[in-house]
């Protein structure tokens, strides 16, 4: 979206006054805007993806965790918590990277939205 206003304001306020200082300023913005953009894109997706690595890595290491427990301590738990307190707190990892608690993922979205 920045391109089209920048291209705006050389047409209409930089253009008229003649400034050549002002046009390769907002020219070099109009190319960078878009680059320092696409770098946020890049960070956020590798972040995303870092998030989820480790929400998996946790996920997978609670249930081996699990499996190895003897059978007594399994006969005393019950399955359905064991569940869905090692789901939820492997949700919880990647939720922290997420909009939902406002973590990295959530900040770089924000800011590649001002961009």
């Amino acid at each position: 979206m920045t391109p089209p206003l920048m291209t705006k304001y050389i047409l209409e306020q930089v253009l008229p006054q003649q400034d050549l200082g002002l046009l390769v300023i907002v020219c070099l913005c109009t190319v960078i805007v878009p680059i320092i953009g696409s770098a946020v894109i890049l960070v956020e997706t590798y972040l995303m993806r870092f998030a989820l690595y480790i929400g998996g890595q946790g996920r997978a290491d609670l249930f081996n965790g699990i499996q190895h427990q003897s059978l007594s301590w399994m006969q005393r738990q019950r399955s359905g918590d064991l569940i869905t307190r090692t789901l939820d707190d492997s949700e919880e990892i990647i939720a922290f990277w997420t909009v939902k608690y406002g973590g990295c993922y959530g900040l770089l979205s924000q800011s590649r939205s001002v961009l």
